[in-house]
C-alpha cells in the first residue's frame, strides 16, 4: 500500500497599486481637491519673482475654460486660500502649502 502526500495548492499573489496620497504642497497646475491635493487652508509667501502676482481660480470640472470659472482671487504678497473636498482649483504664480 502506498501513501499519498497531499498536494499543496498553487500560491497566487496579487499586487495592488499604492494608494495615491493627495499633495499638501502645490504650484502651477489644475488640481482636484481630495484626490490630487488635500483639502484645507493653504498659505503662500507670495508670487514667484518672475510672476509678480499669484492667482487661483475655481473651475466646475477639470478641463473647464477660465470663462467657466466660479470664483478665485489673486495676491501680490502673502495669502491664504481654502480648498474644500470636490473643488477643482487652478493655481499660477506661487507655491501653496497646507497649513497644519
Amino acid at each position: 500500500m502506498t501513501s499519498r502526500q497531499p498536494v499543496a495548492a498553487p500560491v497566487t499573489t496579487t499586487t495592488f497599486p499604492a494608494a495615491k496620497v493627495p499633495k499638501t504642497t502645490i504650484s502651477d497646475g489644475i488640481y482636484a481637491v481630495g484626490s490630487d491635493v488635500a483639502a484645507g487652508t493653504y498659505s503662500t509667501t507670495g508670487p514667484r519673482s518672475d510672476m509678480g502676482v499669484c492667482a487661483w481660480t475655481f473651475l466646475p470640472y477639470k478641463g473647464a475654460g477660465l470663462g467657466e470659472a466660479n470664483g478665485g482671487s489673486s495676491t501680490m504678497g502673502p495669502g491664504y486660500m481654502q480648498l474644500d473636498e470636490g473643488q477643482i482649483v487652478q493655481t499660477i504664480g506661487c507655491t501653496w502649502t497646507l497649513d497644519g
